[in-house]
C-alpha cells in the first residue's frame, strides 16, 4: 500500500495596500453623507390653495434674495395643495410664528407688472420672517404678498373710495409731482373700494392727519361763483395715472387709520359739512323733473356746503309715460349730527330739489333746504327726503328769452318800410324845396327892403340845408347803404344765435368741448 503524502497549504499573505483605497473611499463617502445630512435643515409643509406652477426638485424658496430651500414633493389634497420643502439648516431660527410664505409668479398686464424674475427662474416661493426660536414646520401659504410696512419697507396707508377710478396695482403715488410710493393692493369690501398704498420710508413724514389724497385725471375742472378753473397735471402723470396727495400742516401727527380717496384735487379741497367717515343712506323719488341731468357721483349740498353724493340711480317709464327715477344718496352722518339729527331735520321740513349747476357743462346737483314741515318715512330701511320742484331763472334761460323776442322781429319788413319812408321823405323834401323857392321869388318881387332881402337869404340857406339833407338820406346815399349793411348784420347775428341756441339745447357742453 502506497503512502499518501499530506499536502501542506500555505497561508497567503494579505496585501494591506490593496484595501487602503476602498477604505479611504468609504470613509470619505461616509463623511460626505454625514456632512450632507447633518447640514440638511428641517422638512417643512406649506399649504396653498393651488401649486402656482411649482415643480418638484426645481422650484426653490427665496429669503432675502438667497435660495434657502428646495421643493421636494407636492401632494394634491381635497381642497388644497401640500408643498413639502427641504430648508437649509441655517434658516431654522426663522421658522416660527412670524414666518410667511407666498408664491411669486410672473404677471403681465396693462397696468400691472409683477414677478419679472420668475419669467427666467419659473415660479418660486418667497419667504419672510423674523429671527426667533425654531418652533414650526407647518405653515399656511398666502395667496398674495402680505401688506406689512416692515416687509414692504414703507408706510402702508389705507384709502377708501366709492369707485376704483380705473386705478390698478403698481400705479404710482405722487407728492409734489414726485413719485413717493405705489398702489400695492385694491379690494372690494362693504360696497367700497379699498386701496392700500405704500409710501417710501423717506417720505413718510409728509403724511399726517391733514393729508388729502385724490385720483389723478387728465383734466380737473372746478366751478365756482366767479369763474371756471382748469388744473392740468404733468404729462407724465396723465399718461401713467395714479394717486396724488398734499399735506396742509406739518405740525400734526398721523393717528388716522384710513383716508378718503377723492375724485380730484378740487373735490378734495371743497368746503364740506361732516368728516367723510360714515354715511347715512337716503332715498329720493323723482318724477319728470330734470331726471336726465343727474349722474352717479354728483354732489349733494346744503346751504352751499357739500354733505354727500349720489350713490346709485335707477330710472324707468311708468304706464302713464312718466319717467320715475329712484335716487339713492349717501349723506355724511356728521353733517346733520348723526342719524337722529337728520331725522329731526326731515321733521322740520328738509326737502330736496335738482338745480342746474352749469348748463354749458351739463352739470346738476341736489340741493337740500327747509320748507314747511315733514314726516320721517322710510323706503327699504332708508330715510326718504321729499323732492320739490324749484324754478330758477338761469343765464341760459334769460338768453333764450332774449333770442326768442329778437327772433320775432321781422327785420326784412322793417328794412322795406324804412326804404319806403326814406324815398317818400326824399320826395317830400324836394317838393317842399320847390314850393319854398317859388314862394321866395314871389316875396322878393313884392318886397325890396333890406329885411326882406335878409329873410330871403335865410330861407335860401335853409332850403340849401334841406336839399343837402335830402341828398344825404336818398336811396344812393352813404347813410342808406350803411343802414342796410347794419340791418343785414343784425339779421345774420340772429341766425347765428339760433344755431348756437340749437347746439346748446342738443349738447350743452359743446361750447367748451366742441362737437
Amino acid at each position: 500500500m502506497k503512502k499518501i503524502n499530506e499536502v501542506e497549504v500555505k497561508k497567503k499573505e494579505v496585501n494591506l495596500i490593496i484595501w487602503i483605497l476602498p477604505i479611504v473611499s468609504i470613509l470619505v463617502g461616509g463623511w460626505l453623507l454625514y456632512k450632507y445630512y447633518s447640514s440638511l435643515g428641517p422638512l417643512i409643509e406649506i399649504y396653498f390653495k393651488n401649486s402656482g406652477g411649482l415643480e418638484i426638485k426645481k422650484s426653490f424658496v427665496r429669503f432675502r434674495d438667497v435660495k434657502v430651500g428646495v421643493v421636494e414633493d407636492i401632494e394634491l389634497l381635497k381642497d388644497k395643495v401640500l408643498v413639502k420643502v427641504r430648508m437649509h439648516k441655517d434658516v431654522e431660527p426663522f421658522l416660527n410664528d412670524t414666518t410667511k410664505f407666498w408664491i411669486v409668479k410672473p404677471v403681465l398686464g396693462v397696468n400691472k407688472i409683477q414677478g419679472l424674475e420668475a419669467l427666467i427662474t419659473g415660479p418660486y416661493i418667497q419667504m419672510y420672517a423674523k429671527p426667533k426660536k425654531f418652533t414650526k414646520t407647518k405653515f399656511k401659504g398666502l395667496e398674495e404678498p402680505p401688506i406689512d410696512s416692515s416687509i414692504l419697507n414703507g408706510k402702508i396707508i389705507k384709502l377708501i373710495s366709492s369707485t376704483s377710478y380705473g386705478l390698478k396695482e403698481k400705479m404710482p403715488v405722487f407728492y409734489k409731482d414726485m413719485q413717493v410710493g405705489s398702489i400695492i393692493k385694491k379690494e372690494l369690501k362693504n360696497n367700497k373700494i379699498i386701496f392700500y398704498i405704500s409710501i417710501k420710508k423717506e417720505y413718510e413724514k409728509y403724511v399726517n392727519n391733514t393729508t388729502k389724497f385724490w385720483n389723478i385725471r387728465g383734466l380737473d375742472i372746478s366751478l365756482d361763483k366767479d369763474n371756471i378753473k382748469f388744473q392740468i397735471p404733468p404729462l407724465s402723470e396723465i399718461f401713467v395715472g395714479g394717486i396724488a396727495f398734499d399735506t396742509l400742516e406739518f405740525d400734526k401727527n398721523l393717528t388716522k387709520n384710513e383716508f378718503i380717496l377723492y375724485s380730484s384735487k378740487s373735490d378734495a379741497y371743497e368746503n364740506k359739512l361732516g368728516e367723510d367717515k360714515s354715511y347715512i343712506d337716503v332715498f329720493l323719488k323723482i318724477k319728470n323733473y330734470k331726471n336726465s341731468l343727474l349722474k352717479v357721483g354728483d354732489s349733494v349740498y346744503f346751504k352751499g356746503f357739500k354733505v354727500g353724493y349720489i350713490n346709485y340711480l335707477s330710472s324707468k317709464l311708468d304706464n302713464n309715460f312718466n319717467i320715475i327715477t329712484k335716487c339713492y344718496l349717501k349723506i355724511d352722518e356728521n353733517a346733520f349730527n348723526g342719524l337722529e339729527g337728520i331725522k329731526k331735520a326731515i321733521k322740520n321740513g328738509l326737502k330736496a330739489t335738482i338745480l342746474v349747476n352749469n348748463p354749458i357743462l351739463n352739470n346738476a346737483k341736489i340741493e337740500l333746504f327747509f320748507k314747511g314741515k315733514g314726516e320721517v318715512k322710510k323706503y327699504n330701511n332708508m330715510l326718504i327726503i321729499p323732492v320739490v320742484k324749484v324754478y330758477r331763472v338761469s343765464i341760459i334761460d334769460t338768453l333764450n328769452k332774449i333770442l326768442s323776442k329778437i327772433n320775432k322781429i321781422d327785420f326784412e319788413k322793417i328794412s322795406t318800410h324804412l326804404d319806403k319812408f326814406i324815398i317818400d321823405a326824399d320826395k317830400s323834401i324836394v317838393e317842399l324845396s320847390k314850393n319854398l323857392n317859388k314862394t321866395t321869388k314871389n316875396i322878393n318881387n313884392i318886397l325890396e327892403d333890406n329885411a326882406t332881402k335878409n329873410l330871403s337869404k335865410n330861407i335860401n340857406h335853409t332850403l340849401n340845408s334841406l336839399q343837402k339833407l335830402s341828398n344825404t338820406y336818398n336811396k344812393n346815399s352813404m347813410f342808406y347803404i350803411k343802414l342796410n349793411e347794419i340791418l343785414k348784420n343784425i339779421n345774420n347775428s340772429i341766425l347765428l344765435f339760433q344755431k348756437i341756441e340749437k347746439k346748446i339745447d342738443n349738447k350743452p357742453n359743446s361750447l367748451i368741448f366742441g362737437d
